[in-house]
């Protein structure tokens, strides 16, 4: 875990002139260095997706100023945060004449809350508080080692625990209603010599964990136990894909032994397993047991040593909950039909009664026109006329 150092909370003022979601977030500023009367110049400055989509709902999903908006930007080891417009939007300056005529630095919300409302808390509760990148986070109890170990247990084997832990949002600095403490969960593995790992506080309970994927008549029961998922669950191509890349590039690429991506490349056949249809991707299964991936990050996580290495793990480990599993009876036939239908119930028909079929062959050739208008070659103008005469004959 990265213990959190309020040093190291910087902030910015720049001028907003766009900002987006696209590869990941980022926002389009003004270079004031560059920035000469009434030409402006910007450059692009990266910013976490989960900080640019907050800002964007929040703004009412306006993306592009004409136009430059005063906005403050925190900082935290670099990394940026947080992000607040000017309350005046774009008449905001930052520097304003007082009610006695003296210049008046504007100061942001998020200045003001962290200095009367968080660094106090903080110095009061006299805990030790970590970072993951959005939370900041505590536990009542300071010795971990017997937190871990007596905290309720999610599996049979006693392996993985839940640790209650009080969170601040930081991603809501701006809003002094929303940075009241509050209880998120925490997961931690002990290994069989009692080492452990603790995950960030993802999730605001551990039964919520995998609930996107379960049938809408077991949606309402939160899984008390991983053994659950792991017997409902599989984990899919999507996770290993991701989980390879990432750790690949962060830690090197013989610590993703684990996901097997060779025996994956034979048993599909191919050596692109990016360039799977996503469909696929998605219901394929690797073979790795939920817990078995789980634990394997958390372990990984042990390593990051920094925050940027940190936010990684925590991506992939929310990754992993939501979007890296699906129901192992996704293609049973009780999932596919509705009650009292079978694979006989589909209606057949064979080429001859499709070629008889005007509505059918009409609609054919109209999606070949639409293919073939696509291309840009004029070699295709001749096919176009004929099968455009040929429409013509069968609309006849």
């Amino acid at each position: 875990m990265i213990t959190f150092d309020q040093d190291k909370i910087t902030f910015d003022f720049v001028y907003l002139k766009s900002i987006t979601q696209a590869l990941g977030g980022s926002i389009s500023i003004i270079d004031e260095e560059k920035t000469f009367g009434k030409q402006e110049v910007t450059k692009r400055c990266p910013v976490p997706l989960s900080v640019a989509r907050a800002f964007i709902m929040k703004h009412k999903k306006v993306t592009k100023y004409l136009k430059p908006v005063l906005t403050a930007i925190v900082r935290y080891d670099g990394r940026v945060i947080s992000m607040e417009r000017h309350p005046m939007g774009s008449m905001g300056e930052l520097v304003h004449e007082g009610f006695d005529g003296e210049p008046v630095m504007w100061e942001s919300y998020s200045q003001s809350n962290l200095d009367k409302l968080i660094y106090p808390l903080m110095q009061n509760s006299k805990r030790q508080w970590y970072f993951d990148g959005r939370y900041v986070f505590s536990f009542e109890n300071q010795d971990l080692d017997k937190l871990v170990n007596t905290a309720p247990t999610m599996t049979a084997d006693n392996r993985f625990r839940k640790l209650v832990t009080t969170a601040l949002d930081f991603q809501e600095l701006s809003n002094a209603d929303k940075l009241q403490p509050t209880e998120r969960s925490c997961l931690a593995f002990i290994t069989d010599n009692g080492e452990y790992a603790i995950s960030p506080p993802i999730w605001k309970e551990l039964g919520s964990v995998g609930a996107s994927k379960r049938n809408s008549e077991d949606a309402a029961a939160p899984a008390t136990s991983f053994d659950e998922i792991d017997r409902s669950m599989h984990v899919n191509l999507n996770f290993a894909l991701k989980a390879g890349r990432e750790i690949g590039e962060m830690f090197g690429y013989e610590y993703v032994e684990p996901l097997q991506l060779p025996r994956l490349m034979i048993e599909l056949h191919t050596v692109n397993l990016p360039n799977i249809p996503k469909q696929v991707k998605a219901t394929y299964n690797i073979n790795l047991q939920f817990t078995h991936a789980l634990a394997w990050l958390l372990g990984m996580s042990r390593k990051a040593d920094t925050l940027d290495t940190y936010v990684m793990m925590r991506s992939l480990l929310k990754y992993l909950t939501t979007k890296g599993i699906f129901r192992n009876n996704v293609f049973d036939a009780d999932c596919i039909f509705i009650d009292g239908a079978s694979v006989k119930d589909v209606r057949l028909k064979n080429l001859d009664d499709l070629m008889n079929d005007t509505d059918y062959t009409a609609m054919s050739i109209r999606a070949i026109i639409d293919q073939v208008k696509k291309s840009k070659s004029r070699s295709n103008s001749g096919d176009i006329a004929q099968v455009a005469g040929l429409l013509t004959e069968k609309e006849a």
